[in-house]
């Protein structure tokens, strides 16, 4: 079954907004190939983006976490708010805003069915 991954990353300032969407902008591409990955979204809201990641199973999602393209994508020092880091959790924003949270769901009814 289809597995989303959520990371929602609070933001304090526009600034610290623009170096998240800037870092996820470099990243474009990484992970595109990688067996299971479906698709990637970067949503913004008012005082926060969400990180929106589709996998068509739960073993293709841990597979790339555990694979050397996963480390080498994730390697690089990241802002206070691990700069959208997509598997980001527990880092608070420089301007004190909550941390940051990973969600992982299971698609029950695919877009499509009804």
């Amino acid at each position: 079954k289809m597995i989303v991954v959520m990371v929602r990353i609070p933001v304090g300032s526009d600034e610290e907004g623009e170096r998240i969407a800037r870092s996820f902008r470099e990243r474009i591409g990484s992970v595109n190939g990688t067996p299971g990955f479906l698709g990637f979204e970067l949503l913004k809201g008012e005082h926060e983006y969400i990180s929106l990641t589709r996998w068509a199973s739960r073993e293709a999602l841990r597979d790339w976490a555990g694979s050397e393209e996963h480390a080498a994508a994730h390697s690089r020092p990241q802002a206070p708010t691990s700069a959208g880091h997509p598997h980001a959790e527990g880092h608070a924003s420089s301007a004190g805003a909550p941390a940051s949270s990973t969600l992982v769901y299971e698609v029950v009814i695919p877009s499509g069915e009804q």
